[in-house]
């Protein structure tokens, strides 16, 4: 007895595997012969891992742009808007994973630890953006934190 599989890869965990089918040939004597078919795929799993850029201009991975792709980001500081990047080179990405190979700060603090030591609204808002993406708020990003905290205030201010 053989459990036949699926015909087709349904995780990255068979992205290395080559699905086939059996052909059993059998008579009123029994089995007579059996043969292996492999399936082609319609469209190949690439696991990729590396840093955004790298990924982005390397040449030997122009095979998973018509692939389905999981990406593994190893950058330091997570990157803004990582999963439109990616796509620009692997539009079929469907899986996208942070892994950073070294972290900006020795030690990460929990949110709890960094939320008690806040000082601000400000360093509130900026601190949870940095938790959750793993990298700091850029310039841009601060002073629309700090527009919206003021916008708040002076809407409460008003009633």
């Amino acid at each position: 007895m053989r459990y036949s599989g699926s015909p087709l890869a349904y995780s990255f965990s068979e992205a290395n595997q080559r699905k086939a089918v059996w052909i059993i040939d059998t008579d009123a004597s029994g089995v007579k012969e059996i043969e292996a078919v492999e399936l082609s795929v319609p469209k190949k799993l690439a696991i990729l891992r590396g840093k955004l850029q790298e990924l982005l201009e390397d040449p030997e991975l122009a095979w998973a742009e018509e692939a389905w792709c999981q990406v593994t980001l190893t950058d330091t500081d997570r990157p803004a808007e990582a999963m439109t990047r990616i796509r620009t080179r692997f539009p079929d990405t469907v899986v996208l994973l942070f892994a950073p190979e070294a972290s900006t700060r020795n030690i990460r603090e929990s949110y709890a630890q960094r939320l008690a030591r806040a000082k601000s609204t400000k360093e509130v808002c900026t601190d949870f953006i940095d938790h959750v993406r793993h990298r700091p708020a850029d310039e841009h990003e601060q002073e629309l934190v700090a527009s919206v905290i003021r916008s708040v205030r002076e809407a409460g201010s008003e009633k």
